[in-house]
């Protein structure tokens, strides 16, 4: 990691640290420096780093982050550096994210996840929380972009359904579906429960979805038993539709996300005077007219 020079912490949890980074060659500029430390053993590490690269290296994306380079021996990968921090953070700091650039955040997570998963076989995210959104721009003329991030739990679906191993850290309890925390197992569905409460996030401006419902133990059970954050009163129809489809109890009643990316888009389309803040999104429209939208 010589041709890098390792300045602030960016992140820190059990089983990674992110530094940003500042490239000796002028044309990388910044990085994010993600450095596996969820184990002693180098093999285990290596593991860990091959699987994340064999995601990330096999897709390309606008709102997916990108893999500029890696370095087995420091068991570290070289990222795409997003200067505005993550969703979760925003969201916790502030101040208040306008309506317009909510909606456009949403819109460019659901057309990650829907590229993820028209993958052939589907991938999952399998972690999908508002932590791994990273903001790229933001301003007050509506321009704001949103890139997936964090694959070490990322997986390739070959079968309906895998056996979803937890991470110890329990406090991403909140973004897992009911059949993952009642040992279900993980399928395609289950990448979409997140998304609601994602939306449930952005539509009360707030990075805690179960706040008041008691400890991590008693989330889990009150996720298990149907129990959802309150939606604000002030929530459009559309996204309220949108949120309590996406976090259904039952895995096969949630949204595909082609179809969540065009409920969300012709929302836009009616909110903004903009054609070309459309564009982004064209393919994910094109691939998806054939399906029929959510009621408004």
């Amino acid at each position: 990691m010589k041709d890098f020079s390792f300045m602030t912490e960016l992140g820190s949890g059990k089983t990674a640290n992110v530094t940003l980074g500042l490239s000796r060659d002028d044309q990388i500029g910044f990085v994010a420096l993600k450095q596996v430390v969820s184990s002693k053993n180098m093999d285990i590490r290596f593991d860990l780093i091959q699987h994340e690269v064999s995601i990330l290296g096999s897709i390309s994306h606008d709102n997916i982050i990108s893999l500029k380079g890696i370095s087995f021996a420091c068991s570290t990968l070289i990222l795409e550096y997003a200067p505005k921090n993550n969703l979760n953070e925003r969201l916790k700091k502030g101040p208040v994210i306008p309506w317009h650039l909510r909606r456009v955040i949403a819109a460019d997570i659901a057309n990650a996840m829907s590229y993820l998963h028209k993958q052939n076989p589907p991938i999952v995210h399998a972690n999908l929380k508002s932590h791994d959104i990273l903001l790229f721009t933001e301003d007050s003329n509506g321009l704001v972009q949103a890139k997936l991030s964090d694959f070490g739990s990322a997986t390739r679906m070959y079968s309906p359904v895998y056996n979803y191993v937890r991470k110890s850290d329990a406090s991403y309890t909140p973004w897992l579906s009911p059949e993952v925390l009642s040992g279900e197992g993980f399928q395609v569905a289950s990448d979409i429960y997140p998304f609601g409460i994602i939306l449930w996030e952005l539509v009360s401006n707030c990075s805690n979805p179960f706040e008041g419902f008691g400890s991590l133990s008693a989330i889990e059970g009150a996720i298990i038993e149907g129990k959802r954050p309150k939606i604000p009163d002030s929530c459009h129809t559309t996204w309220k539709l949108l949120i309590e489809s996406c976090w259904h109890q039952t895995p096969s009643k949630r949204p595909p996300y082609t179809l969540i990316v065009q409920t969300l888009i012709q929302e836009l389309a009616l909110t903004t005077n903009s054609s070309t803040k459309l564009q982004r999104w064209s393919t994910a429209i094109s691939h998806s007219t054939s399906q029929k939208a959510l009621p408004n």
